[in-house]
């Protein structure tokens, strides 16, 4: 949901140059990261030897240097884009590229659609009288054309708290971004009562195939 639910992100194409110095099992990798679609240059994407600290980042032209083990892996990162992970080549050159993500995004960025939540979201007094806690997951479907769509209620712990969080997102402003593809998201909600951890999991339930979003609470204080 970043700059959006999901970051706008567009292909890369990387070209990879291994020149042959190996010292130690180490090779020096020298790259360039381009834009596949304008074949343009990616400045100050980071590039890490994965599972250590080691990285750097390209320059103006997209180039970069980085010794690292012929067994390792290198992960290409720059905002706006997807993350690439490759393995360190083998060969003299070789290109790859990373699929574009196509998923649907708030326009504004993930915060504000989570901001709307926590504005509008209620602790149903039906709920909160009876002392109903738990997780709530609804689905819906991002639609390349027609933004959200099929909010679904996935779980209910009863007491208005399903239906309180479907009728929020059925409010939520039509501010995604559409893209070429669509992609259905599950939302969890966590209705407590106090400020105690209540211990939820979500290995009670099978859940539709989806990307699940980082959990919204809905908290109260228990009166005494």
């Amino acid at each position: 949901m970043g700059n959006s639910v999901m970051n706008h992100r567009t292909l890369l194409l990387i070209t990879f140059i291994i020149t042959p110095i190996v010292t130690f099992g180490q090779v020096l990798v020298t790259g360039r990261v381009v834009d596949a679609d304008t074949k343009k240059p990616i400045k100050e994407a980071t590039v890490i030897l994965d599972g250590t600290a080691v990285k750097t980042v390209t320059n103006v032209l997209g180039y970069f240097q980085l010794t690292a083990d012929s067994t390792s892996k290198l992960v290409i990162q720059q905002a706006g884009y997807e993350t690439g992970v490759i393995n360190v080549p083998s060969a003299t050159s070789f290109q790859i590229q990373l699929i574009r993500d196509r998923t649907p995004g708030f326009g504004n960025g993930i915060h504000e659609f989570y901001a709307f939540l926590s504005e509008n979201l209620s602790y149903p007094a039906k709920a909160r009288n009876s002392d109903t806690q738990g997780i709530v997951y609804v689905s819906f479907d991002l639609d390349s054309i027609r933004g959200m769509q099929n909010v679904t209620l996935v779980r209910d712990i009863g007491n208005g708290c399903g239906g309180e969080v479907v009728k929020v997102l059925r409010k939520v402003p039509h501010k995604w971004i559409p893209k070429s593809r669509s992609v259905t998201l599950i939302l969890p909600v966590i209705f407590k009562i106090g400020t105690k951890n209540l211990g939820l999991t979500r290995t009670d339930i099978e859940l539709p195939k989806g990307k699940v979003l980082t959990e919204v609470v809905v908290s109260v204080v228990r009166l005494r």
